[in-house]
């Protein structure tokens, strides 16, 4: 969802290269003899090496459009990997309901956990308690939105909780703040933000292209399998397929971590400049109180988002003036400070 979550520090060099660059080079190299083969007659008889050698400019050429293109469809590719495309067919429903209950599981175990410990006498040793109460806690947190929000894969869950951690919050809808956060977030760990989030489109690349070359290995074998006259040429295949398919599997699993690594530095970034943000929005308030900040960050995203006509009534900069003190108001001052 938040694609604005990329390049925090206006330095794409970086992200273009690891994130996008190096997964097409290794793409390339490994499907350029596939494709020969399933170009020919079914005889591959240049190596990699070779191949890369006889054909450097064409392939110099595909591979930076390769890595232009991949890097204009991040935002799609995190997107389908989340199963917003594909979670209102029967087997999304049914991957939703999926984590929806291990969720509600996860939920109810916390509230034992909780009855529990509140039920205890005064003195009790709970230490144990609260150890059990933590894990569960910590498993819930970074791994799920709400109940109403979960998506039918692990890693759409991983980067909606931290696309909702500003609403649970502060009360602050981070998809119209988030650009307006970027120009108060300083540099250093704008920086750090960027490294995370390149790390993620690393991996999640790996597994798309991976995936892509599996299906190119599947073809092949079937090639060979028609070219030859019987399935037993198709065998040769099975095995580079099913390793990109395991290769696949293994860098999406890698993409969890390294976006559980990311939302931590965009919850992160919330938590140290929204303050300054709201500043230089033009609010001035002092709050007392997290409910107090929240009220305020959700007119404040009313009003960004739907304008005056629906956001309801305008916030005022800041509290209301205190009204002048009397004279007998300020002689008690004096006398009784």
């Amino acid at each position: 969802m938040f694609s604005m979550f990329s390049a925090v520090s206006g330095h794409f060099t970086r992200a273009l290269v690891f994130g996008a660059f190096l997964p097409i080079l290794l793409f390339v190299a490994a499907a350029s003899p596939i494709v020969v083969f399933l170009s020919s007659g079914g005889d591959l008889d240049l190596t990699p090496v070779e191949l890369w050698s006889d054909k450097t400019t064409i392939l110099s050429i595909i591979v930076v459009t390769l890595t232009g293109l991949i890097y204009s469809l991040n935002t799609p590719i995190i997107r389908f990997y989340e199963g917003y495309p594909w979670r209102r067919s029967a087997f999304g429903r049914r991957r939703e309901r999926k984590y929806r209950e291990r969720l509600e599981d996860a939920l109810a175990l916390q509230s034992r956990l909780l009855a529990v410990r509140d039920g205890m006498p005064e003195g009790a040793d709970k230490r144990r308690l609260q150890h059990a109460l933590n894990e569960v806690s910590h498993y819930i947190a970074p791994r799920f939105p709400g109940k109403d929000l979960v998506l039918p894969t692990r890693l759409g869950n991983v980067i909606r909780s931290f696309e909702e951690y500003p609403r649970q919050q502060y009360g602050i809808s981070a998809i119209p703040l988030w650009p307006r956060l970027i120009a108060k977030v300083e540099k250093e760990y704008a920086a750090v933000t960027d490294e995370t989030k390149t790390s993620f489109d690393f991996f999640l690349n790996c597994s798309f292209l991976a995936s892509v070359l599996a299906a190119l290995a599947a073809l092949a074998g079937v090639k060979a399998g028609i070219d030859a006259g019987r399935a037993m040429a198709a065998a040769g295949w099975i095995l580079p397929s099913l390793a990109c398919v395991l290769l696949a599997y293994g860098c999406y699993v890698a993409s969890l971590n390294a976006a559980a690594a990311w939302g931590v530095q965009v919850k992160g970034a919330f938590d140290l400049f929204r303050l300054p943000l709201l500043k230089q929005l033009g609010y001035e308030y002092t709050f007392k109180s997290l409910e107090d900040e929240r009220e305020v960050w959700r007119k404040v995203s009313r009003q960004i988002v739907f304008g005056d006509r629906v956001g309801g009534q305008i916030l005022p900069y800041g509290p209301p003036p205190k009204p002048p003190l009397t004279l007998w108001q300020r002689v008690s001052e004096l006398l009784w400070p």
